[in-house]
């Protein structure tokens, strides 16, 4: 009984996606390909991205323990950011659909994405 009621407390009351989860998203870029993104909490506030397709590489991203909105990437992360001239906006966790939601700007090819990375766990459910 305890134990039910700390992983519901901790369902209302944390604002990063649950430790262990991944989340995925598959983008197309028309007349490009495809990018494969990943997102692994694996840390308390220390996450993986991993890419694949178009742009092949990991990295990871370092929450602020006092603000958790505040997030660094790491400098290989940051360095693909730059070489393609790609922005970061509004990027945070949805605990009621627990999906990861942010806006991507390619600024050489003028492309906006609204992209949510939906937890694995959901789509193999809708999957079956």
């Amino acid at each position: 009984m305890i134990s039910i009621f700390i992983t519901l407390f901790s369902l209302i009351t944390h604002d990063l996606p649950i430790i262990n989860n991944t989340y995925k998203c598959k983008l197309y870029f028309p007349f490009i390909g495809n990018q494969n993104i990943q997102y692994i909490r694996y840390e308390e506030f220390t996450s993986a991205l991993l890419l694949s397709g178009i742009i092949n590489t990991e990295g990871k991203l370092f929450f602020d323990k006092n603000d958790v909105y505040n997030y660094s990437l790491d400098e290989n992360i940051n360095q693909i950011l730059l070489k393609y001239k790609c922005k970061i906006n509004e990027a945070y966790y949805n605990k009621i659909d627990d999906e990861i939601i942010l806006k991507l700007k390619i600024k050489p090819l003028n492309i906006k994405k609204h992209i949510i990375l939906k937890n694995e766990k959901t789509i193999k459910r809708v999957e079956l």
